[in-house]
């Protein structure tokens, strides 16, 4: 794909985007005017371009559309070990029988960046997502979600409620507090999450409601990248530099940002660019456009990680160290999917992804109660890594028993619901019927 400024003469249509304008549209209304009943119009000379060739690197192959690289998900389990060691090491928390910056006062100096794998998990959703999106149907987009999240997460929030209601409570927390976090969209409703984590899953949502709103417009490598180039530096705008009182808005938040992803809009583009080199090639537009979400995220960014990441613990923490951290995960990324790394294909690393998902949900409020529950005379060492394992094998049992079971049967299910209102849509709507 050549820069946004650039129109290619003829491009072949990737799966599930429209054809290139310039490729498939039909002869000008002059030209139509021109021909008369069964005599074919003279086609148009075509106007000329400036067409700057794509740039390839070694190991920069398109991927397939449904290429699975091993290497992130690898990465995601790294980006959730390092959140789990942040929880139960650095950050303060009621789990220990001493102060944790005592008990842990080297460790914690380092795994205080483990926040930083929830930048990362952001990062790995633009390509993730992306890619999962590309080709499909929006119904089937929709209910591939739901039937990955949901799952999983009604089983988190009903056993965290439990526990922070009956077992052992340590949280504000109600019924209905519980009732609405079923939803994921408390933060819309104004009322607290249930675990800390699910913030970052009302921020996956936003941003999968832009992905189906490019759906519906339809999927271009042109689009994708003139999106990118345009909405992070707009959602920072709304975010930091409206002089707008948001607080009797509905749960007082600022939605104008909030429907743009906010702040970190910026990691979800640069993982979509991510995807478009991985799938299509380097260009200079694609690799400008990476480079201006980096930009963005390190300077602008981290200054704001820093403040959160230095307000739950007693470490101190660098917004220099936080920028390295960004850019290496965006190198880590680009090498899992953009080199010769990318033909790994270890099992256990499939496994390790999708284990994931559980892990950071169940980790944080039922690992601190399992920290909790051993004396204080047992080394901090020895319960660390007893949670640990705890914590990987109840994912597992998670997976396999749940995830694996219910996940397929609430995708089918959405996904007939959706086809059936598209359906009725598309009858009034004809982008519905095409999307």
């Amino acid at each position: 794909m050549t820069a946004p400024a650039a129109r290619p003469l003829t491009t072949p249509t990737a799966p599930g985007a429209e054809p290139n304008s310039a490729a498939a549209s039909s002869a000008p209304p002059s030209a139509a005017r021109s021909a008369r009943p069964g005599t074919a119009a003279a086609p148009p000379a075509p106007a000329p371009v400036l067409r700057l060739p794509p740039l390839r690197l070694p190991g920069a192959r398109p991927a397939p559309t449904r290429e699975r690289f091993a290497l992130v998900d690898g990465l995601r389990l790294l980006a959730a070990l390092g959140v789990v060691l942040y929880h139960f090491t650095a950050r303060t928390n009621p789990a220990w029988h001493a102060d944790v910056a005592d008990l842990f006062p080297n460790l914690g100096g380092v795994t205080v960046y483990g926040a930083l794998g929830v930048e990362l998990f952001f990062l790995i959703s633009g390509f993730v997502i992306l890619m999962s999106a590309w080709g499909r149907t929006v119904p089937a987009f929709v209910a591939s979600r739901v039937g990955r999240l949901y799952p999983a997460y009604w089983l988190g929030v009903l056993s965290t409620g439990f526990l922070l209601l009956v077992v052992w409570p340590r949280k504000d927390l109600g019924v209905h507090d519980v009732a609405v976090n079923l939803t994921m969209a408390q933060a819309a409703f104004g009322v607290n999450d249930v675990d800390g984590v699910y913030w970052t899953l009302w921020t996956e949502l936003r941003f999968y409601l832009l992905v189906g709103l490019l759906m519906i417009w339809g999927f271009t490598p042109r689009r994708v990248t003139w999106l990118c180039a345009v909405w992070p530096p707009v959602a920072w705008f709304l975010a930091t530099r409206l002089p707008v009182d948001w607080s009797s808005w509905p749960g007082g938040i600022n939605w104008p940002a909030a429907l743009l992803v906010d702040q970190y809009a910026g990691l979800f583009a640069a993982g979509m660019m991510i995807f478009l080199v991985a799938r299509h090639g380097v260009t200079p537009a694609r690799l400008a456009v990476l480079a201006s979400n980096a930009g963005l995220v390190v300077w602008l960014l981290a200054p704001r990680l820093q403040g959160r990441f230095a307000g739950t613990t007693e470490h101190a923490v660098s917004t220099d160290v936080i920028r390295v951290g960004l850019l290496v995960a965006t190198a880590l990324l680009l090498a899992a999917t953009w080199s010769p790394l990318r033909r790994v294909r270890w099992s256990g690393l499939v496994l390790a992804g999708a284990l994931t998902y559980p892990v950071y949900l169940l980790h944080e409020w039922w690992g601190w109660w399992l920290i909790h529950l051993f004396p204080a005379g047992v080394p901090a060492y020895l319960t660390l890594a007893t949670v640990l394992l705890v914590v990987l094998g109840v994912a597992a049992l998670v997976h396999h028993g749940l995830e694996k079971r219910a996940g397929p049967a609430l995708r089918r299910g959405v996904t007939r619901a959706l086809e059936r209102t598209t359906g009725a849509l598309g009858r009034v709507v004809p982008r519905f019927r095409a999307a």
